[in-house]
């Protein structure tokens, strides 16, 4: 199974983290490879609409509604955003057996 296809109980902070990395490259023209974990969304220059689109992606990958558009500011890199989010899918599905 492919991680974009798989079931969000089994995507792991490194799938998310893996996705987002080439999500941000896409949506900036860039190359996987330059796109840092640990560089804060902000030094990408990522305008509002990117952020609502890469957001608006990831829910629909990740099969959830987080309803908080600020997720990418509060959790400023790819390396904290996924963990973040990697263990919110972990508590989820922990809620609901």
């Amino acid at each position: 199974m492919s991680p974009l296809n798989a079931p969000a109980e089994v995507i792991s902070p490194k799938t998310i983290q893996d996705w987002l990395v080439v999500r941000v490259a896409t949506q900036l023209n860039m190359q996987p490879e330059d796109v840092g974990v640990d560089i804060p969304f902000d030094r990408y220059n990522l305008e509002s609409y990117d952020v609502v689109s890469i957001m608006a992606e990831l829910e629909d990958w990740l099969e959830q509604e987080f309803n908080d558009p600020t997720l990418m500011y509060q959790y400023n890199t790819i390396a904290t955003l996924s963990q973040y989010l990697g263990n919110h899918l972990l508590a989820v599905n922990e809620s609901n057996p």
